[in-house]
């Protein structure tokens, strides 16, 4: 933001030299790229929208200086005739045009400007145009607030519609280049046409030249995300543009198009017509914080007295009541909470003014987070296993959900996907670990990697491996059913539960043809939440036991689709108090066994801490475990 000494004194008594002055805003304000002449060129932080002005730079050097502001008289003589008469302005898109007006003035004679006005436009690097964009330009450099002036009797219908563009349209703007709009950007446009880009340029059909009679003047408030995206699209920036991108101030754009329509009034005639057409005005609600100064001198490390204290804040425009409620004016919107009025004192104060101290108080030990301390000691599990960690994205596509048999209805669903194979969140960790293992194992003999993560609708911290070697299944089923052991025994659970284990299988010859892998693959998902919430520092030890154990392996044949945490489940279920220990040791699918079935043996131990077990306790025990895995998984025992 350029600076021009010379225009900021006809609104502030200055006795600094542009050396001191630059100075004094380096200490106080912003940094000073440059001071050619009497004309700085500041780089003002974009929270600081206020003085992207010449005005609001005033108010600044005014808290600094002591020196007071004169504000601009603004006085409009208006006819009896209603603006409202001649153009009616309608907003379609409120949340991204929450204000809009719009003054009328006929008869207007356009030509060239005055010499001031011409110097004041130069020092600020624009050329000068006619009397009416002139006026429009300096408004803009005097308060910051971006205005445009119509030609009305180009525009067709008399009516302006603020909108968002629709497919296909283009305008051609001021600087004579076409632009293609998209539905995201707003538009202002008459019945036939776009006649300006909101917030960032004017239509070139509806410019003012010399042969333009009447005029509609604009000002307006246009939501700064939108303008800034539609900016980054076209490739288009302008001074509108860079103010509105940074916010606004509610009361400054009827302050604006009042100064204008003065200014047109005095420099080009005309007749103003009463009133500014506005179909919506934002209501400016003044917003208070509650400063207590205790806090403010503790914060500081220093004590300044409550009267200067009060004294920086009204310097600042800011209205302080005797119980120290401060009311922020309508120009520093970024003020929203009490550190940032103490910043505001604290810079005026004078930074240099704060005493250097030691920083000193209470160290409070933070409180372990157990979820992470165990998630590190699980992924060092995995990897003294033999195990890679891999870090995939959150969300997948029916490509990768379809081998694994998973719905849409089941997922939350990515409103705006990087690709459309990426537009759902998983809901297991498993379809992306598989596609790393099968793009792996076409260069490597074996492949073991692993993936900590969270998935989602519900969320929860799952924990997923999967193995391919060139073994046997049933060498492989045994290798990372031990591993999924492994893991559990290690977190020293007081209990294991089967429902924690979500999968633990093979993948069967089609699935390994989806997955385009030709040798053995095994795969398991633990609920990582439900077993770090059980999990122990340390292992719990107990006697050993006063009486023998009574073993019995047991044989069932049940369809593949069967996995071994299902029959796990029903064993540690229906195997009673007596049932101490259950250890899978066979898979088998082959000759002797149905092509669509399987077989699994396992070793059970049963035991008592008060007697010896009869065998007669112990078949009774095993034939109800019998029964259950016929009835619920359609087992029989192989022979």
């Amino acid at each position: 933001m350029l600076l021009p000494i010379n225009w900021l004194k006809d609104y502030i008594k200055i006795n600094l030299s542009p050396e001191k002055l630059a100075e004094l805003l380096m200490f106080k304000s912003f940094e000073v790229e440059e001071v050619n002449g009497d004309v700085l060129d500041l780089s003002i932080t974009p929270d600081r929208n206020d003085c992207f002005s010449i005005l609001g730079l005033a108010r600044e050097v005014s808290a600094l200086t002591g020196n007071m502001v004169k504000f601009p008289k603004i006085d409009v003589e208006e006819s009896k005739k209603f603006a409202s008469s001649e153009v009616k302005v309608e907003i379609q898109n409120s949340e991204l045009c929450p204000q809009y007006l719009a003054a009328v003035i006929k008869n207007v004679k356009v030509g060239e400007s005055p010499a001031w006005l011409k110097e004041k436009l130069e020092s600020m690097g624009v050329r000068s145009i006619n009397n009416v964009v002139d006026i429009t330009n300096f408004v803009l450099f005097e308060m910051g607030q971006p205005l445009h002036a119509f030609d009305t009797d180009k525009l067709s219908g008399k009516k302006l519609v603020i909108r968002n563009a629709k497919k296909g349209e283009k305008i051609l703007a001021l600087d004579e280049q076409t632009y293609n709009l998209e539905k995201d950007m707003l538009v202002i446009v008459d019945d036939k046409k776009p006649v300006a880009i909101a917030g960032i340029m004017g239509g070139a059909e509806t410019l003012v030249n010399r042969r333009t009679k009447n005029i509609i003047l604009e000002s307006a408030i246009f939501n700064p995300k939108s303008v800034r995206l539609t900016s980054k699209k076209l490739g288009l920036r302008s001074e509108s543009s860079t103010r509105f991108e940074r916010g606004f101030d509610p009361t400054l754009t009827e302050q604006a198009i009042n100064r204008a329509a003065a200014l047109v009034q005095e420099l080009c005639g005309g007749e103003v017509l009463k009133g500014n057409v506005a179909p919506l005005k934002i209501k400016s609600e003044k917003k208070t914080i509650k400063l207590e100064l205790d806090y403010l001198n503790k914060l500081l490390g220093v004590e300044i007295k409550p009267q200067e204290v009060k004294k920086i804040l009204v310097s600042l425009g800011f209205e302080v009541s005797s119980s120290w409620d401060v009311a922020i004016p309508s120009w520093r919107q970024n003020m929203n909470c009490v550190a940032d009025l103490i910043e505001e004192v604290a810079r005026v104060y004078g930074y240099e003014k704060l005493p250097d101290k030691f920083l000193n108080g209470e160290l409070v030990p933070l409180e372990e987070d157990k979820k992470l301390k165990w998630e590190g000691k699980i992924k060092n599990l995995m990897q003294v296993v033999g195990f890679d960690e891999v870090y995939n994205y959150s969300f997948y596509g029916e490509k990768q959900m379809k081998p694994m048999g998973l719905e849409e209805t089941k997922h939350l669903e990515v409103e705006n996907p990087i690709n459309p194979d990426q537009r759902f969140m998983r809901t297991t960790l498993l379809p992306r670990l598989l596609g790393v293992a099968s793009r792996n194992a076409r260069k490597f003999d074996e492949v073991k990697i692993f993936e900590v993560g969270k998935v989602y609708n519900p969320e929860e911290l799952r924990l997923a491996g999967v193995i391919v070697s060139k073994s046997d299944d049933v060498g492989l089923y045994r290798e990372i059913s031990g591993i999924v052991s492994y893991v559990l025994d290690k977190m020293n659970l007081s209990e294991k539960k089967s429902s924690w284990i979500l999968k633990l299988n093979l993948l069967n010859p089609k699935e390994k043809e989806e997955w385009k892998i030709k040798d053995s693959v095994a795969y398991f998902e633990i609920d990582l939440e439900k077993i770090i919430s059980n999990a122990k520092e340390s292992k719990k030890f107990e006697s050993l036991p006063l009486y023998p154990s009574v073993s019995r392996d047991l044989s069932i044949v049940v369809p593949q689709d069967v996995l071994w945490k299902d029959v796990d489940e029903i064993v540690q279920k229906f195997g009673g108090e007596f049932l101490k220990d259950i250890e899978f040791f066979d898979l088998y699918k082959g000759k002797g066994i149905e092509g669509d079935k399987k077989s699994f043996a396992f070793h059970l131990e049963f035991s008592s801490s008060e007697r010896t077990l009869e065998s007669n306790e112990v078949d009774e025990v095993m034939g109800e475990i019998a029964r259950a895995l016929e009835k619920k998984l359609k087992a029989n025992l192989r022979i």
